[in-house]
């Protein structure tokens, strides 16, 4: 499974967010020089964020954005799917068939695929933005 730079940028700001004082707010461009990201490619990354409720944004003098909630509160996996990004690492993981499998009935490897899933996602939905920060990465412990 490799993830998107949308997935890497996203999980970048947002932690360039959990960085700062509570309350304190960070511009977009702010961001992206710090990230070296593209202002418009993180404003669209910052619009399906907000929409997840991941950050807040304010506006007037002193606005920009702040997390939505609580570092230990975001989740990998949250901010991986409010990107639209999957943990499959095969389409019938998902249960979406790709028609040029040669394996569409009677797979062996689909069970071992699901399974596999099913321990990105143990890892991904157990790893917060706080972990992250403090070099904890309490996912790997439950699946060791």
């Amino acid at each position: 499974m490799k993830l998107t730079t949308r997935t890497r940028y996203a999980l970048r700001a947002i932690v360039e967010l959990a960085k700062q004082p509570k309350n304190t707010a960070l511009t977009l461009d702010m961001i992206a020089q710090r990230q070296r990201v593209k202002p418009k490619y993180l404003e669209q990354i910052f619009m399906k964020l907000h929409h997840a409720l991941l950050i807040e944004s304010k506006k007037g003098p002193g606005g920009g954005y702040t997390l939505g909630r609580d570092a230990g509160k975001i989740t990998l996996g949250q901010i991986m799917r409010a990107v639209g990004e999957t943990t499959a690492p095969v389409m019938c993981a998902e249960d979406n068939a790709d028609k040029y499998c040669s394996g569409l009935t009677g797979c062996s490897m689909q069970p071992c695929w699901i399974e596999f899933k099913k321990l990105i996602d143990n890892f991904v939905e157990t790893l917060t933005i706080s972990d992250i920060m403090k070099g904890k990465h309490s996912g790997i412990k439950g699946m060791l």
